[in-house]
């Protein structure tokens, strides 16, 4: 198997014909008048939307990636403040109180204590 892969938001230094209708349609949702494909595509998309079924299974999809999404953000972000509290700790206890005042301020230099920690 082959693949292609075509940047369609480019569609306007194409030469005119199929191809840059295609690639005008899907990156913009222009449709190029009288292009039988075109047609076909949203006959088709327009037939699927008006689907009960299709539409529950669709909406069920975006449900699902939205509960990933703000799953995987609440677990990096537990994550993120368990490291950092991590950090804090080893530089209260090695009496380092000016560097961690400025492990608050500075990513720069909180990513390089991270890596001395081991906590990178």
């Amino acid at each position: 198997m082959h693949w292609l892969v075509y940047n369609a938001s480019a569609h306007a230094q194409m030469e005119d014909g199929k191809m840059r209708n295609l690639l005008s349609y899907v990156s913009s949702g222009m449709r190029a008048e009288g292009d039988e494909l075109i047609d076909d595509i949203c006959a088709r998309m327009d037939a699927l939307n008006h689907e009960e079924e299709v539409m529950a299974m669709i909406f069920t999809m975006q449900d699902e990636i939205e509960l990933q999404a703000d799953f995987a953000f609440e677990r990096g972000e537990a994550e993120g403040e368990a490291r950092s509290s991590k950090l804090l700790d080893r530089l209260f206890a090695a009496d380092r109180i000016d560097d961690a005042k400025r492990v608050t301020i500075d990513p720069a230099y909180r990513a390089r204590l991270f890596a001395e920690f081991g906590l990178a």
